[in-house]
């Protein structure tokens, strides 16, 4: 979250975090902390894991879900970029019930980047180059969502 918040700064973008580190926020005071600072987009970034009872086998990568009809482009931006950076299976994009994807004042996604628990995915989280790769995608996708949006709204 800190590589992705630097990158798009760097690039002109306001941005603002709900935490900078471990402490506990509840789910709605991070929604309620983006909607205070008039934010434009949220983006919630996790690590998956697998429901107890899921067979362990199966293609797991990354994906990303939304909530309201107006953010399905945009995480379908991000998870294009995210996919193609991380080299993972496409899980796809999943419309979900989850308190992050739901706030109505802007679009936002929830990004399921990797499974912590596989030891190959865990090695790529742990390794320098994955913030970097993670920021460049969410970047690129924020992008190319931004300038799409832009000419649609001409």
């Amino acid at each position: 979250a800190k590589s992705v918040a630097e990158l798009l700064e760097s690039k002109g973008v306001q941005v603002t975090q709900t935490r900078n580190d471990d402490s506990d926020i509840g789910l709605l005071d991070r929604i309620r902390i983006a909607e205070n600072a008039g934010a434009d987009l949220l983006i919630s970034l996790h690590h998956n894991a697998l429901a107890d009872g899921t067979n362990p086998f199966g293609e797991f990568g990354t994906g990303t879900h939304y909530y309201h009809p107006f953010s399905r482009d945009f995480a379908i931006s991000v998870q294009r970029e995210l996919v193609q950076a991380l080299m993972l299976h496409d899980e796809g994009v999943y419309y979900n019930n989850l308190a992050l994807a739901r706030p109505t004042a802007m679009p936002s996604i929830l990004i399921e980047s990797a499974y912590i628990m596989f030891p190959d995915h865990e090695m790529m989280m742990l390794s320098e180059d994955y913030p970097a790769k993670i920021a460049q995608a969410v970047y690129l996708g924020v992008k190319k969502f931004i300038n799409v949006r832009k000419k649609k709204s001409f």
